[in-house]
């Protein structure tokens, strides 16, 4: 997996700083010199990008306003965290060499699991919103459900969100509703219509709702 080929690539160079960025991504060319320069305060081991949506206006109006809402929800959440793995998520990850304490690299979600190995080793975590990376942004309902399905999985059920503290994500949530309330209401009807598909069908199979990808 990522992390497996993220760790390849530690072992086969020397340099004292490391960049990641996802192979569907286009880095911003004013990026890397913030992102470097935070690695260079004291004590941090892990700078985390700004993932900003690539979009355009022939993609589905509703799930484009989606994936919108939610890039704003998540800025509004990091800008109110401190020291976090959850700040890693993203796209554009730079850390320092003495900071890379993975040992099992099988793991799924690897930005996260990197930055909570470097903070348990004493490093501190910071978002740097000045070093954007563009990204291509799931537009459509189908593959909103394939991934909201398969986050879920990998996760056990649990919640990407389950580690924040609620008042962050409450505050952050809010914010991004009264800035843009018609995203808002793009990104709820796409929920509500996931969440109305999965009661159907534990209602019809009385069993729990697993990833089918050929849907």
């Amino acid at each position: 997996g990522p992390l497996a080929a993220w760790s390849a690539g530690v072992a086969a160079t020397t340099n004292t700083r490391i960049v990641f960025v996802d192979g569907d991504c286009t880095i911003d060319p004013q990026a890397l010199g913030p992102l470097l320069e935070a690695l260079n305060r004291p004590g941090v081991g892990v700078a985390a990008g700004r993932p900003v949506p690539s979009l355009d206006s022939s993609q589905p109006k509703v799930a484009r306003l989606s994936a919108l809402f939610s890039a704003i929800v998540l800025d509004e959440i990091k800008a109110r965290l401190a020291d976090h793995d959850f700040l890693a998520v993203g796209r554009l990850m730079a850390i320092r060499r003495d900071a890379w304490t993975v040992e099992d690299t099988t793991q799924p979600h690897c930005d996260r699991l990197v930055a909570n190995c470097a903070r348990k080793n004493g490093w501190t975590v910071v978002w740097v919103p000045d070093a954007k990376v563009a990204y291509t942004a799931i537009t459509s309902y189908a593959g909103i459900r394939a991934d909201w399905h398969r986050t879920r999985i990998s996760l056990r059920g649990r919640s990407p969100f389950d580690s924040l503290p609620k008042s962050v994500i409450i505050s952050g949530a809010w914010a991004a509703l009264r800035a843009k309330p018609r995203k808002a209401a793009a990104w709820a009807v796409c929920r509500v219509a996931l969440q109305a598909e999965a009661l159907v069908r534990r209602t019809r199979t009385n069993e729990p709702v697993t990833w089918d990808p050929s849907r």
